[in-house]
C-alpha cells in the first residue's frame, strides 16, 4: 500500500517551495495572487530563492497581506481558509517611505539588475554579496528589480548591512545597500563558517553557469570544500558546543546531522544540473538555520564564550579536505539518495507541524 503523502501546512511560515512540492496543484493560485509570482516559473528561482523563501515573505515580494495570500490557498487546497491568528512580520513592517541619512544616490557605485540576472539563470545573491564585499569606504550598491527583493534585504540584513527599498515605478524597485555593519556583529564562528559557506556558494555557482554541463573540476573543489565543511561541524563544532554546554548537545545537532547524512549521499554520483538542484533543495535551508540570528552559529559562540571561540575558529583553518574517492552512479546510490532525502525532509516537516 502507498504511503500517504505527507502535505505541508499552510502557513505563513510555510516554505514556498514545500508548499508547491507538498501541495504542487496550487501553483497556478500562487502566482495569480500578484504578478511578481510568475517568476516562480523560472527554475533558478524554484531551485534557489523557493527553498528559503517562505510564504510571508513572498507576500512581501507580491505587495500583498499575507492572510489574503495564505487564505487563498487554503481555500484552493479544500481547508479551512481561515489565515492563523497574529500579526506577522510582513504586515507589521512596513516598507520605510523616509529615506534613511545614510543614503545619498550620489554614493552609488555599483549596480545589478536582479531580473537580469534571473532570467540568464543566476543566483542573484551571490552576485550581490560579492558586489557588496568589494564596495569601499562610504559606497552603496544599487539593486534595481521588478519586484520588491524581501528574501534578498533580509539576507543582507542577516549580515548585517543597511538597506533601503522604494517603489520608483509601478511594479519597479531599487535596493540600495551599504557596506557598513551595525552592532557588535557576528562571533567569530559564526564568521568563520558563514564565509566558508559564501566560499561554497560561489564554487557552486561558478561550477554551474550558462546551460551546459556542470564544470566537474570546479564542482570537485565545490564537493571536497563542502565534505571538509561538514567534517568541521560534526568532529569539532558540536562535540566542541555539546561540552561547552556540560555535556548537552545542541537541540538541532541530531536534525543537523540527518542533513548532513543526505548532503553527502548526493555527492557521490557524478554531478548533473538535477543533482545540483537536489543539494540546493537541502543546503539552503540547512546554511539559513545554521547562520539566522539565535541559530546555531550563535549558539556556539555564546556556549564557547568569545576567547574559546577565536581559538577554534584559528584551529580550525588548518582542518584538511577529506580523501575524495571517484563517482559512483551504481543504483543502490540512488536508492541510498532517496532514502536520506525523504529522512531529511520529513523530519523539518514533522518538526515545524509539531512547533505550530
Amino acid at each position: 500500500m502507498a504511503a500517504e503523502r505527507v502535505r505541508v501546512p499552510i502557513t505563513p511560515a510555510t516554505k514556498v517551495a514545500d508548499l508547491l512540492e507538498s501541495w504542487p496543484e496550487l501553483e497556478e493560485v500562487l502566482i495569480a495572487q500578484a504578478p511578481a509570482f510568475r517568476r516562480l516559473r523560472n527554475p533558478v528561482l524554484r531551485r534557489t530563492v523557493a527553498r528559503v523563501a517562505t510564504l510571508e515573505q513572498a507576500a512581501g515580494v507580491g505587495g500583498v497581506p499575507v492572510r489574503e495570500l495564505v487564505a487563498a490557498l487554503r481555500r484552493a487546497a479544500g481547508i479551512d481558509s481561515a489565515a492563523p491568528q497574529g500579526e506577522t512580520a510582513a504586515e507589521s513592517a512596513s516598507e520605510a517611505s523616509t529615506p534613511p541619512e545614510w543614503l545619498d544616490p550620489g554614493r552609488v557605485t555599483s549596480t545589478l539588475d536582479a531580473d537580469a540576472l534571473l532570467d540568464a539563470g543566476v543566483v542573484p545573491l551571490g552576485r550581490v554579496n560579492d558586489q557588496v564585499r568589494a564596495l569601499g569606504a562610504g559606497e552603496l550598491l544599487r539593486i534595481d528589480s521588478g519586484f520588491r527583493p524581501v528574501p534578498l534585504i533580509e539576507a543582507l540584513g542577516k549580515q548585517g548591512h543597511r538597506c533601503f527599498v522604494r517603489e520608483t515605478a509601478a511594479g519597479r524597485f531599487e535596493t540600495f545597500v551599504d557596506q557598513a555593519r551595525q552592532g557588535p556583529g557576528p562571533g567569530p564562528l559564526h564568521r568563520f563558517f558563514s564565509a566558508d559557506h559564501l566560499r561554497l556558494d560561489d564554487l557552486l555557482r561558478r561550477a554551474t553557469e550558462g546551460m551546459g554541463p556542470v564544470d566537474l573540476a570546479l564542482f570537485g573543489a565545490f564537493r571536497a570544500g563542502l565534505l571538509r565543511h561538514i567534517g568541521m561541524e560534526e568532529k569539532v563544532l558540536f562535540a566542541a558546543a555539546r561540552e561547552a554546554r556540560g555535556g548537552e548537545p545542541l537541540p538541532i545537532a541530531e536534525r543537523l546531522r540527518v542533513d548532513h547524512g543526505a548532503i553527502a549521499a548526493l555527492l557521490v554520483p557524478t554531478p548533473t544540473r538535477a543533482l545540483v538542484a537536489q543539494v540546493l533543495s537541502i543546503l539552503g535551508p540547512h546554511n539559513r538555520r545554521e547562520e539566522e540570528p539565535d541559530g546555531v552559529y550563535d549558539a556556539c559562540d555564546r556556549a564557547l564564550g568569545r576567547a574559546a571561540a577565536e581559538r577554534l575558529a584559528s584551529e580550525l583553518r588548518e582542518f584538511p579536505e577529506p580523501p575524495l574517492k571517484p563517482y559512483n552512479d551504481g543504483p543502490a546510490v540512488m536508492g541510498h539518495i532517496a532514502a536520506n532525502l525523504e529522512l531529511a525532509r520529513r523530519q523539518w516537516i514533522e518538526s515545524d507541524a509539531g512547533e505550530r
